[in-house]
């Protein structure tokens, strides 16, 4: 009689479960701020290993590239996309760490001519290096001075003064003249009583510090001209006397606050006596 020590039997092989990678795990769910940071973090070190990067603050990452030469890299952007929990996200970060290797190139030299000078809110500001040339606007607007480069936005740092011998009075100026040569025209949208501005989709909220766009628009509103720059591509505005031109850009502001991509502020500012204040409806 012949026998075995064992049954014979048929065996499943079973393969091992694989852990999902860093970019399923982040698009599995909808990550607090903290866990999105890290888990960007892990991203980038894997996606790009030949170079260093560690946690500079909850929102900045710092980057060390094989010849020591260091960057930053600021998430306040990139969290504000994914959080939205937008179908593109995986999009969106591929995008993001593709720009990466970019950032510890060797810029070109700053020229005068790329000097340009963007509108940002408050929570963004907290974001740049304490080196960043910034300035107040009002209520909770900034202006951030930048190198506008073909491939990226280089935040200016306070050493560059001293390098062009420019006092910082004199970069406003300069930035907005070298704005008017990059921007195309800036456009008149929409039949009333609420109007929004186009001009090619970069620098829009940066058509704020036009005076004379504003004189020459002044006499198309009912009132004085309030205004929302809800995202750097987005500037809306209206007339202080029309009840349904405010509701309509305070709408439109916060749907974009809300649902697009480099988003700036809520607020409402008015524009009296040739400045811009916060706009009180009361």
């Amino acid at each position: 009689m012949k026998w075995w020590p064992f049954a014979k039997e048929t065996m499943e092989v079973v393969e091992p479960a694989s852990e999902p990678s860093t970019i399923d795990r982040m698009l599995a769910k909808k990550c607090s701020r903290d866990e999105f940071s890290l888990l960007y973090l892990k991203l980038l070190q894997e996606s790009v290993p030949d170079q260093k990067f560690e946690m500079a603050s909850d929102m900045e990452i710092k980057i060390v590239n094989a010849e020591g030469k260091e960057a930053t890299t600021h998430l306040h952007n990139l969290w504000i996309a994914y959080s939205r929990g937008d179908a593109d996200r995986r999009e969106i970060l591929e995008r993001f760490v593709s720009t990466i290797p970019k950032l510890t190139y060797d810029s070109p030299p700053l020229a005068k001519q790329q000097i340009v000078v963007l509108v940002k809110d408050a929570e963004y500001l907290a974001t740049l290096p304490k080196f960043s040339i910034t300035d107040h606007f009002c209520g909770d607007l900034w202006l951030v001075f930048a190198q506008d480069l073909p491939d990226r936005m280089i935040t200016m740092k306070l050493s560059q003064l001293d390098e062009f011998e420019i006092e910082k009075a004199g970069l406003l100026p300069l930035a907005l003249e070298n704005l008017t040569r990059i921007m195309p025209s800036a456009e008149q949208n929409g039949d009333g009583p609420w109007y929004w501005l186009s001009a090619g989709g970069d620098y829009e909220a940066s058509l704020l510090l036009f005076d004379a766009v504003w004189d020459q628009l002044a006499q198309s509103v009912d009132g004085e001209i309030v205004a929302a720059v809800p995202a750097r591509d987005t500037l809306v505005f209206t007339g202080s006397n029309s009840a349904e031109g405010l509701k309509a850009i305070k709408d439109q502001a916060a749907h974009v606050v809300k649902t697009g991509n480099y988003v700036v502020s809520e607020t409402l500012i008015i524009r009296r006596g040739g400045k811009w204040e916060v706009f009180n409806a009361n």
